[in-house]
């Protein structure tokens, strides 16, 4: 069972290495690039993701590709990376973890809230983040 289990192991091809990292210039439109991508489309988008896709300037990406791929024309290389699908993009050797899902979160300034308890009194709460005076209600 052990012979088995290691000629199994050896005849499977071997992972294709990591290319050279994108150059440092690159690195920027590159990621965007991915980000944009993971937006809905554009008539999809709220308020927020619209702000996040002008942050990204998502609509100048095609005339900021040509522009690398003028400035990097000769360079296999760097052109290798504009070439890959911008939904694989990450850096080798970098590990990356992803914890965004959707536009950033609201920071909660104050919030109220009343309610009884086992139809008891009427509570009222408050939160105030720091910086802000507490408010009677």
């Amino acid at each position: 069972m052990t012979l088995l289990l290691a000629a199994l192991l050896l005849t499977q091809p071997a992972a294709a290495p990591d290319p050279a990292p994108p150059p440092t210039e690159m690195i920027d439109f590159l990621g965007r690039r991915r980000l944009c991508l993971e937006l809905p489309a554009p008539a999809d988008r709220n308020a927020a993701y619209q702000a996040e896709a002008r942050r990204l300037a998502c609509t100048s990406l095609a005339s900021e590709e040509r522009m690398w791929r003028d400035h990097f024309r000769g360079n296999a290389a760097a052109l290798a990376w504009l070439d890959r699908d911008p939904r694989d993009f990450h850096i080798p050797g970098i590990i990356m973890v992803r914890g965004w899902d959707g536009p950033p979160g609201a920071y909660v300034h104050r919030m109220e809230w009343t309610g009884t308890e086992n139809g008891g009194d009427v509570h009222a709460n408050e939160f105030s983040a720091p910086g802000f005076t507490r408010n009677p209600l």
